[in-house]
């Protein structure tokens, strides 16, 4: 599946099944130097419990085009514009490292009230309380 995002194609899978932005949406965010197909044997596991899930390549990764972003900050930015493409209104985010790094850093777009929370693998602490408060624990 793929999306325009500022000009630029992002790529996507939605591990097995059609993607419905009705359905509880899950956003999983890959680690540096990785790619969405990190995510294959997770995504599909919810994508076939009555989740739509989206496994993105992130910009400048995998089969997405434009720059990789050089900061944290900048890829929390881009998130609400993969929720907007695809028609997203609420979802919890799953990242392993750097792909986790978007629940506690310092965005321009304060977009945390559009996710219900956020599950992390491999990753440092959280930087707002208010992020902290949304981690959980495996199982989601």
């Amino acid at each position: 599946m793929r999306f325009e995002i500022k000009g630029e194609s992002v790529f996507a899978t939605t591990g097995g099944r059609d993607f419905d932005p009705v359905k509880p949406v899950l956003i999983f965010l890959h680690g540096a130097g990785f790619d969405q197909s990190v995510w294959n044997q997770q995504s599909r596991y919810f994508a076939h419990r009555n989740h739509s899930v989206l496994a993105v390549d992130f910009p400048g990764n995998g089969r997405s085009t434009g720059k990789a972003p050089a900061e944290i900050g900048e890829l929390a930015d881009w998130v609400p514009h993969l929720m907007d493409a695809s028609g997203v209104e609420e979802a919890r985010l799953v990242g392993h490292s750097m792909g986790v790094g978007m629940c506690g850093a310092e965005s321009k777009a304060d977009f945390r009230h559009q996710f219900d929370g956020c599950s992390s693998g491999n990753a440092g602490p959280s930087r707002t309380s208010e992020c902290r408060e949304k981690q959980s624990t495996p199982g989601l």
